[in-house]
C-alpha cells in the first residue's frame, strides 16, 4: 500500500514537473517563432516544438504555446494552427488541445496521422483543415512552417487562393522504421513534395525562402538515417552544416533539428529572417548593388537637363494613378482612401515639381572667389556630385509618400537607388518602382523586398549612403553598421512631438488643429502630437471642445486602423499603463475590431508614464494642464526626441519668440505636422529623433557631395610657395602675415609694404635660389 502511494506521488510530481517543462518550452518556443515569423502561420507540425531543444511539448499544449507568443508580441500571432504528429491518436488529447484552443481564442484543427494510412489520405484531411483555417482568419498571405508534408499543405493553401512567403520544412528521418505501402517516410517524401511545391511557385515568380532540415543525429529517438535519404548523404560532413541544393529546394543538414532552427532564425534569435530567396540575403543584396550602380555610372554622365526631362512625367503618372495608390495604401496598412489622396498621392506629385523645377540650379557649379595677387590664373567652382548608390530604407506608415521624397532628389542628382520599403507594404513599395519603370534606365531603381536581415545587409553591402527612416533601436545599428563602413547615413527615427496652446490661442482653431494633428493616419506619424500642453486658464474649455471632436470623428472614415497587431499593442500598452498610474481616460481607450483602436483623448498629471516619455505612434492625445508657457516649454524639451512641435497664440510674435526656445527641427505656429509635405522645407530633428535632412535643398548634403576643381592657366614656371625655401621667401611671408591684419602699426604696416614690394620680385624671378638656408 506504502509502495503504491510513493508511486502514485512520484507521478503526480512527475506530471506536474512535465506540465512546467511545457509551459517553459512554450515560452521560449513562441518567443522565437514569433519574433521572426510576422505573417500568419500555418503550422502543420506538433513535432516542430518538440524537436527545438527545450523540452517535448505534447499537442495539447500547443495552443498555449501560441497564445503566450501572440501575448509576447503584441498580438502578431498565429491565427491557425494546423496539429498533426502520431501523439493525436490519444483521442483524449486530441480533444484536450482543441477546448483550450477555444478557452484560449487559438483555433486548433487536430487530425490523427496514423502512420497506416496513405500520404495522401492525411493530406486530403490536411487540405480540408488549411481550408478551414484560411476561410475562419481570412489570411491571403501566409508562412508555412510544417514537420513534414510541407508540399501538400503547400499545395492545398494554394489552391485555396493564399499566397505563401516562406515555407519552412524541418524533415526528421525516423531510424529504425520500416515504412511499407505508398508511405516513404516523412523526410523523404516531404522532401520532393517541397521540391515540387517550389518548382510550381518558382514557375509563378513568387519569392519563396525554402528550409529543409535533415538531422544527422538528432536526438535518443532518431539516432541515425533513413535509407529513404541515403541519395542526400553525400552532402553531409563532420561540420555542424552544411547547405546543398535540390531544384528550387534548398536543403540545411544539421547535427540536430535544434542548430537548424537557430540557423534559420538567426543564432540570438535578434536577427530577422530575410524574404528573399533561399540563399544569403547577403548575396541577394550584392547582386542588386552591382546592377544599380551599373546604371548609375550613365546615368550621372547624363546633363540634369537630361534627366530632368526623363523624370518628369512622374508626376502626371502619380495624379493619373491617384485612386489606384489610394486604395493600395488602405488595403495594406488600413490608411483611409481620403487620407493617402490628401496625404500621399498629392504632396508625391509636388515633390516631383518641386525638384524638377529646382534641381538645375541648385546643381548649378559655384565659383569660389581667389585673391588675383596671391592666386593669379587660377579659376575654381565647387560641383554637388552624385553619391553613387544610395540605399533607401523606409517603414510602412507612408509607405508610398516617404520614398518619393528621397528617391526623386537622389535620382536628379545623377545617384542610383535600392529601395527597400516596410515587409508590412511591399506593394506600395513595388507600386513606387513600377511608376518609375520607363522613366529611367533598367536597373537605376531596384526594388531589395524583405525584412530586417535585408536591411542589414544592405547597409552592410557597398552602397555610398544610406538614408533610413525608422525605429531609435533599429537607426542604432544602422549607424553602427555605415560607421564601421565610413559611409554617410541620413537617420529619421521617430519624435514625441508637443503642442502648447497658450491662453489667448483661438480655441476653436487650436481644438480642430491638435485633433487632426494627433490622429491623422492614427497617430501613426513621425510629427503626431502626442503631448498637448495647455495653460490652465483655457484647460477646461480646449479639453471638452477636444473631447467632442474626437468623438464626432467616424471610426474607419476618419480614423483607421493600425497598420500592424503590434503596433495596436504597443497603443494599448501605453493606455493602461498611463490609467494604472492615474491618468483619466476622456473618450476612447479600447481596442476595436482587428488592428483598430478607438481614438482617444486622455488627462494626465505627470510626465512619467510611457504616455509621455516614449513613442506612442497611435491616436491618443494626452493632455497635460501647465501653469504658464515657461512650464510648457521645459516639460516640452525634456523629451529625447526633439522632430517637430507647435504654439498655438493669436500673438504670433510672443509665439515665434517660444518657438525658439523649443528643441526642435521643425516647429509651426498655429499649425502641426504639415510641412513634412513641403517640398521646399527641410524635415529633421535633435536628439533621438536622429540626424539627416529630407526635403528642400539641405537634403542634397546627404544625396550629393561637394567636388572642388580648380584650373591654373597661370604661366610661371612656379609658384611663390614651391621650393625652395628660402630667407626672401620667409620675408614675404612674415610681410603677408603683418599686412593681412599682423601689423602692430602704421610703421610697422607701411615696413612690411616695403619689405614684400622688394621681395617679390626677387622670389618671382628666382633670383633667391642660391640664399644660404638655415
Amino acid at each position: 500500500m506504502r509502495f503504491a502511494l510513493i508511486l502514485t506521488v512520484t507521478s503526480l510530481l512527475g506530471y506536474v514537473v512535465v506540465v512546467l517543462g511545457y509551459a517553459l518550452g512554450s515560452y521560449g518556443i513562441a518567443k522565437l517563432a514569433q519574433r521572426h515569423l510576422r505573417r500568419p502561420l500555418l503550422v502543420s507540425a506538433a513535432e516542430l516544438a518538440r524537436e527545438i531543444g527545450w523540452v517535448l511539448v505534447s499537442q495539447p499544449l500547443l495552443p498555449l504555446m501560441y497564445f503566450v507568443g501572440r501575448r509576447l508580441t503584441g498580438g502578431r500571432g498565429v491565427p491557425v494552427v494546423v496539429v498533426h504528429g502520431y501523439f493525436q491518436n490519444r483521442v483524449s488529447f486530441l480533444y484536450l488541445g482543441r477546448a483550450l484552443g477555444r478557452r484560449l481564442g487559438v483555433p486548433v484543427y487536430g487530425i490523427n496521422y496514423p502512420w497506416m494510412l496513405p500520404v495522401e489520405d492525411n493530406g486530403a484531411r490536411l487540405a480540408r483543415f488549411v481550408a478551414e483555417g484560411l476561410a475562419e482568419t481570412g489570411a491571403r498571405e501566409v508562412d508555412l512552417v510544417c514537420h513534414s508534408m510541407g508540399g501538400l499543405v503547400g499545395r492545398a493553401a494554394l489552391a485555396r487562393g493564399a499566397s505563401i512567403r516562406r515555407l519552412v520544412t524541418i524533415a526528421s528521418p525516423h531510424a529504425g522504421v520500416t515504412y511499407r505501402g505508398p508511405i516513404v517516410g516523412q523526410g523523404g517524401r516531404d522532401l520532393i513534395e517541397g521540391s515540387a511545391l517550389l518548382a510550381k511557385l518558382g514557375g509563378h515568380r513568387i519569392p519563396v525562402p525554402a528550409l529543409s532540415v535533415y538531422s544527422s543525429a538528432d536526438n535518443v529517438v532518431y539516432p541515425v538515417r533513413t535509407s529513404q535519404l541515403s541519395h542526400l548523404s553525400e552532402h553531409v560532413t563532420s561540420a555542424d552544416l552544411v547547405v546543398g541544393e535540390m531544384g528550387h529546394l534548398a536543403i540545411l543538414f544539421a547535427t540536430s533539428t535544434a542548430d537548424a532552427v537557430e540557423a534559420f532564425l538567426g543564432k540570438d534569435h535578434e536577427t530577422p529572417v530575410g524574404s528573399g530567396a533561399m540563399a544569403d540575403p547577403e548575396d541577394d543584396v550584392t547582386a542588386l548593388v552591382t546592377r544599380a550602380r551599373r546604371a548609375q555610372s550613365a546615368w550621372a554622365d547624363k546633363p540634369v537637363e537630361a534627366r530632368v526631362k526623363a523624370l518628369a512625367p512622374l508626376k502626371g503618372r502619380i495624379l493619373s494613378a491617384a485612386e489606384r495608390i489610394a486604395k493600395t495604401v488602405h488595403d495594406e496598412v488600413g490608411k483611409p482612401e481620403v487620407e493617402a489622396i490628401m496625404g500621399e498621392v498629392l504632396p508625391s506629385a509636388d515633390v516631383v515639381a518641386y525638384w524638377c523645377e529646382q534641381i538645375p540650379e541648385l546643381l548649378e557649379p559655384v565659383e569660389a572667389e581667389l585673391d588675383p595677387l596671391a592666386y593669379g590664373g587660377k579659376t575654381a567652382w565647387t560641383r554637388r556630385e552624385p553619391r553613387g548608390v544610395v540605399a533607401l530604407i523606409q517603414p510602412w506608415n507612408f509607405p508610398f509618400a516617404l520614398p518619393l521624397r528621397t528617391l526623386v532628389p537622389a535620382l536628379l542628382a545623377g545617384n542610383a537607388v535600392v529601395f527597400k520599403p516596410s515587409e508590412v507594404s511591399p506593394k506600395c513599395g513595388a507600386l513606387v518602382v513600377e511608376l518609375l519603370s520607363g522613366l529611367v534606365p533598367d536597373g537605376l531603381v531596384v526594388l531589395a523586398e524583405g525584412d530586417g536581415a535585408v536591411g542589414a545587409a544592405l547597409c552592410a553591402a557597398e552602397v555610398d549612403v544610406v538614408v533610413f527612416t525608422g525605429s531609435v533601436a533599429t537607426g542604432k545599428k544602422v549607424a553602427h553598421a555605415c560607421a564601421e563602413r565610413l559611409v554617410p547615413c541620413a537617420l529619421e527615427l521617430g519624435g514625441k512631438d508637443a503642442a502648447i496652446a497658450l491662453a489667448d490661442c483661438d480655441l476653436e482653431r487650436t481644438a480642430n488643429g491638435i485633433v487632426w494633428g494627433g490622429l491623422l493616419n492614427a497617430g501613426q506619424n513621425c510629427a503626431s502630437i502626442e503631448r498637448v500642453y495647455v495653460e490652465k486658464a483655457i484647460a477646461k474649455e480646449l479639453t471638452d471642445k477636444i473631447v467632442a471632436k474626437v468623438k464626432a470623428l467616424k471610426k474607419g472614415v476618419d480614423v483607421g486602423p493600425l497598420s500592424t497587431a503590434a503596433q495596436r499593442a504597443t497603443v494599448e500598452r501605453h493606455v493602461a499603463a498611463a490609467k494604472e498610474a492615474g491618468a483619466e481616460i476622456l473618450c476612447g481607450g479600447e481596442p476595436g475590431d482587428g488592428n483598430a483602436f478607438d481614438a482617444t483623448v486622455v488627462s494626465v498629471e505627470g510626465d512619467d508614464s510611457a504616455l509621455m516619455t516614449e513613442e506612442t505612434f497611435g491616436p491618443v492625445l494626452p493632455i497635460r494642464v501647465v501653469a504658464s508657457a515657461d512650464e510648457a516649454i521645459e516639460l516640452a524639451n525634456k523629451s529625447r526626441y526633439g522632430l517637430t512641435a507647435s504654439v498655438w497664440s493669436k500673438d504670433t510674435a510672443r509665439a515665434e519668440k517660444l518657438a525658439r526656445r523649443l528643441r526642435a527641427g521643425v516647429v509651426t505656429i498655429n499649425n502641426h505636422g504639415f510641412t513634412g509635405a513641403l517640398p521646399q522645407a527641410p524635415w529633421s530633428g535633435v536628439g533621438e529623433t536622429g540626424w539627416g535632412i529630407t526635403s528642400s535643398p539641405h537634403a542634397l548634403d546627404t544625396l550629393t557631395h561637394p567636388r572642388f576643381v580648380l584650373v591654373d592657366r597661370s604661366r610661371a614656371k612656379k609658384e611663390l610657395w614651391w621650393y625652395p625655401y628660402t630667407p626672401t621667401l620667409r620675408t614675404i611671408g612674415l610681410a603677408m602675415a603683418k599686412l593681412r591684419g599682423g601689423a602692430k602699426g602704421v610703421g610697422d604696416f607701411f615696413g612690411a609694404l616695403f619689405a614684400l614690394l622688394g621681395a617679390m620680385p626677387r622670389r618671382l624671378g628666382g633670383k633667391d635660389e642660391g640664399e644660404a638656408r638655415g
